[in-house]
């Protein structure tokens, strides 16, 4: 049982008797680095009664593979620590806010963010299937992006610490379907792909990567008070449907390009 005065550490707890079923009651606070690592794994279950955490939490390739984790969570917001999430197996659906404050690292398995709202540091996927939640915010100091060639989120929001900067590997491509919205820090490398609407607000730090406008949906490009905060290339490259400024957009960054390949702007 983790107790709502639990502070964590460290420490890698399995769940060792693979003969019987366990149950770790989470009731608040933060627990310890939690590791699924065997078929027996599955039998146990994690169960949330309060708003807790764990300092980090690793699903190893001896968890079988589609296989749900043991995982009861409902509702209940749920902060992953430094320690971060490590996946390599099973099948896992958000039943709650996620916060990671550490690293995500996805190889293997299946992620599902569903109806909620996630926070990134720094985020990699390299394997498995990444379904992202209703809202994902990149935040914190510094953070990575690692995608398979390319990656589709719902609604993303950039909330770094001032004049810090989340980094999209390069050739990487992050694809928005809902709103972006650019709030601080700075976005560099790799490519921002937007299908709905763009805001930027006068607390962004601006940073290299391209802005692409693509989809068929009528979409708005809001920079109030923010008109020239944004430096990387834009390009326009609609199946349909139009961009509509709804600010001045200034564009005097070095070699910074508007580029108009298909659609209205």
């Amino acid at each position: 049982v983790q107790a709502a005065t639990s502070d964590g550490g460290s420490a890698t707890l399995d769940f060792g008797n693979d003969s019987v079923a366990q149950t770790y009651t989470v009731n608040g606070g933060t627990g310890p680095f939690v590791r699924l690592n065997s078929t027996a794994d599955a039998s146990d279950s994690i169960v949330f009664n309060a708003a807790g955490g764990f300092y980090g939490l690793t699903i190893t390739s001896g968890f079988p593979a589609g296989t749900t984790l043991p995982i009861t969570n409902t509702n209940y917001f749920t902060t992953i620590g430094a320690g971060g999430w490590t996946q390599a197996s099973g099948v896992f659906t958000a039943g709650a806010n996620l916060a990671m404050t550490g690293t995500f690292n996805q190889s293997g398995g299946t992620f599902s963010g569903g109806a909620f709202s996630d926070s990134f540091r720094s985020f990699t996927v390299s394997g498995g299937s990444f379904t992202a939640a209703s809202t994902t915010t990149f935040t914190n100091a510094l953070t990575t992006i690692d995608v398979p060639t390319s990656l589709t989120f719902e609604n993303v929001t950039i909330q770094m610490n001032d004049s810090w900067g989340v980094t999209i590997a390069s050739g990487d491509t992050i694809v928005v379907t809902g709103t972006l919205t650019l709030n601080d820090g700075a976005v560099n490398t790799g490519t921002l792909n937007a299908q709905g609407n763009v805001v930027v607000a006068s607390t962004f730090d601006g940073g290299s990567s391209p802005l692409t406008f693509s989809g068929s949906a009528v979409q708005t490009f809001n920079l109030t008070g923010a008109t020239g905060l944004y430096n990387g290339d834009i390009t326009i490259n609609k199946t349909g449907g139009e961009v509509d400024l709804l600010s001045a957009l200034v564009m005097n960054a070095a070699s910074q390009d508007l580029v108009i390949h298909a659609g209205t702007f």
